[in-house]
């Protein structure tokens, strides 16, 4: 399901799926469980993206005047 989260999280936000069609989505393939576990689970995952590193790849670039790179 975090394939499915990650993926959908790069689509605009109309096209993304809601977590009652990810639950759906689920159920389909023989899920048997409550729907408020995967509600939960969306919730954790959303909580765990935003509090996450944001551009840690970046490092800003500083020279001092004069000098070479």
């Amino acid at each position: 399901m975090r394939i499915w989260l990650k993926a959908d999280a790069y689509r605009s936000k109309r096209e993304r799926r809601g977590t009652k069609e990810l639950f759906e989505a689920i159920r389909a393939l023989a899920y048997g469980g409550h729907p408020s576990a995967v509600y939960r689970f969306c919730k954790a995952w959303a909580d765990e993206e935003r509090d996450g590193p944001r551009n840690a790849g970046f490092v800003p670039l500083h020279f001092d005047l004069g000098e070479a790179f």
